[in-house]
């Protein structure tokens, strides 16, 4: 049974460069490099360091925030130590 990236038993050494068959590893390279991008988009999600995520669908474009969308704004205006004011016509 072999392991994926980020798992134990995964040897990244031992990845498409595998001289054995050249052409099965000129065919893995891109799939090791998109597994190794969504194993690093889940370690970010993961340890915070994403905000949010944007997900193409039928309708277009869609954001989906990962916190409520008013906690970055609300520790702006908890920042500022004059005040704000927001003027409309």
């Amino acid at each position: 049974m072999s392991a994926a990236a980020g798992q134990p038993g995964w040897d990244a050494s031992r990845s498409a460069g595998d001289h054995e068959f050249p052409a099965a590893a000129s065919m893995l390279r891109p799939i090791e490099d998109r597994l190794r991008e969504a194993d690093e988009t889940l370690a970010a999600i993961r340890t915070g360091d994403v905000d949010a995520i944007i997900v193409h669908g039928q309708t277009g474009p869609q954001v989906y925030t990962l916190e409520n969308i008013d906690k970055t704004y609300r520790r702006l205006i908890e920042g500022v130590g004059e005040g704000a004011l927001t003027l409309t016509p």
